[in-house]
């Protein structure tokens, strides 16, 4: 890589961070370029490299927190050696809201959907990161489903795409909480999630 490519690397990464952590902070509508760019410490100019708008910036911010729930989900999944429900256990347990996150973080998502259903360029965009999310999802969750086919745990009928929209439909569900319930806990959210999931296994485990 060459030291002008690492320099543009270096500037894109400083931006998202930035516009991902003034986004959070004080949602779309509040947040300005200017912000970004001195939180960054680019100039203004410089944030056109990353983006051609205000409205992109925010796309491309929302569409990186979804590949980082998918890819934790997928790094879960691959890494733990275990059983095909504790590999879901896992990937479940990868995206839902934690401790480490704030519930800013989660709001944005909300704004971008509400957004998309206005602009009808940035609802291609989002409908084609949902698919891309969701279909990731599913062909990270379709190998421990396999695997318990295989095994005679799982029932023969089941849908790895269908499990990982009821997985995901999940998530949204807790997302929706963190952000709009001040009393929702951690604990509470870990408990209700233990729960949902042992109510998972029971629904696709041979009886």
């Amino acid at each position: 890589m060459s030291p002008k490519t690492r320099d543009l690397e270096t500037r894109r990464e400083a931006i998202l961070r930035a516009a991902f952590d003034e986004f959070s902070e004080k949602g779309y509508e509040r947040t300005h370029l200017e912000a970004i760019a001195r939180r960054a410490r680019v100039s203004k100019g410089t944030l056109y490299e990353v983006a051609t708008s205000k409205i992109d910036l925010f796309f491309l911010v929302c569409a990186r927190k979804l590949a980082a729930n998918l890819n934790r989900a997928i790094a879960a999944i691959t890494n733990y050696d275990a059983d095909p429900m504790s590999c879901l256990r896992a990937a479940v347990s990868a995206v839902i809201p934690s401790v480490r996150e704030a519930q800013g973080n989660y709001a944005i998502m909300y704004e971008m959907f509400g957004l998309a259903l206005r602009d009808e360029n940035l609802g291609r965009r989002v409908a084609e990161a949902m698919h891309e999310t969701i279909g990731g999802l599913a062909v990270a969750v379709a190998e421990p489903i396999r695997s318990g086919i295989a095994a005679g745990v799982y029932r023969p009928d089941l849908e790895p795409r269908e499990v990982a929209r009821f997985i995901g439909a999940w998530a949204d569900y807790l997302w929706r909480e963190w952000v709009l319930m001040p009393e929702q806990t951690t604990k509470n959210l870990s408990r209700q999630t233990q729960i949902f999931l042992d109510l998972l296994e029971r629904a696709i485990t041979i009886k």
